[in-house]
């Protein structure tokens, strides 16, 4: 599928990264025994579309992640390990599907696109899906990655402060910020006891105070609507779920349209492995 930020995704580019002598260009942010990490080549590694919402922190871990690494491949080097068949063959296969998947991200992901009659159309043809057997919330969350942030950020809240600008601009959560922390509807079950025991606190429009998950980030929630059991979700309710809904389906048939291209054009065997 498309690529989504993680720092393990990050780790295995930095890995393959490190594998190579090519010299980078720009800003040095790191330097381990001679070999430089500069802020261009680190960003090169994230996704374009997250590289705006990437916080100091999630930066900070890829740079740590580097130097690890750094360490351990140079240390690794002294025992030959890169000259080992099983560790030649994984490589290129990483290398091989980061290219492949970074392919396919723009052939197929960057075109889909999903417009408003679209949306109504499957809101209307599967309404069924949109009812719940219990109550719904309409979420928005604010996440704080310390107890000192969350006050912080709580105290400009209550001074009248927009709650989707503060998330847009401290939010650790990089799904959800960009769209003011909306999390969308999430089933009474899925949250965590004393997010639930915080939020039967409020009324809807308002938010919570700081609540730490068992994670250990401090969440902060507005409320934005409640469903009864039983009642259908309205569309805007559920707009971003259609939207992913879509999207997905849309992904799924493009990519099998490109494979079953692509294999048409191929010429493809496969052999027994009865031998085996």
């Amino acid at each position: 599928m498309s690529y989504r930020f993680s720092v393990t995704f990050v780790i295995i580019l930095l890995f393959l990264a490190g594998c190579s002598n090519a010299q980078q260009e720009g800003r040095v942010i790191a330097e381990v025994d001679g070999t430089k990490l500069t802020y261009e080549f680190l960003m090169d590694q994230f996704p374009q579309k997250v590289q705006d919402s990437i916080t100091k922190k999630q930066l900070s871990q890829a740079i740590d992640a580097w130097i690890e690494t750094e360490l351990l491949y140079k240390e690794a080097l002294k025992h030959n390990i890169d000259k080992e068949k099983m560790v030649k063959n994984i490589l290129e296969q990483k290398r091989k599907e980061i290219i492949a998947g970074r392919y396919v991200d723009l052939a197929v992901y960057s075109k889909i696109e999903v417009d408003q009659r679209e949306i109504d159309s499957l809101y209307n043809s599967r309404k069924d899906m949109f009812k719940s057997d219990e109550e719904m919330l309409n979420l928005s969350h604010i996440v704080l990655n310390s107890e000192g942030a969350a006050n912080a950020v709580y105290k400009r809240l209550k001074s009248g402060d927009s709650f989707a600008v503060l998330a847009a601009d401290f939010s650790e959560d990089i799904t959800t910020r960009e769209n003011g922390g909306d999390i969308g509807l999430l089933p009474v079950s899925a949250i965590e006891e004393d997010m639930i025991r915080a939020i039967d606190k409020i009324e809807v429009g308002q938010f919570t105070s700081p609540v730490r998950s068992k994670s250990g980030f401090y969440h902060i929630f507005l409320l934005r609507g409640r469903t009864a059991p039983g009642t259908v979700s309205s569309k805007e309710e559920v707009k971003q779920d259609i939207i992913e809904m879509i999207t997905n389906e849309k992904w799924q048939a493009s990519y099998n349209e490109l494979i079953n291209r692509l294999k048409g054009s191929a010429n493809i065997r496969k052999y027994s492995l009865d031998e085996y």
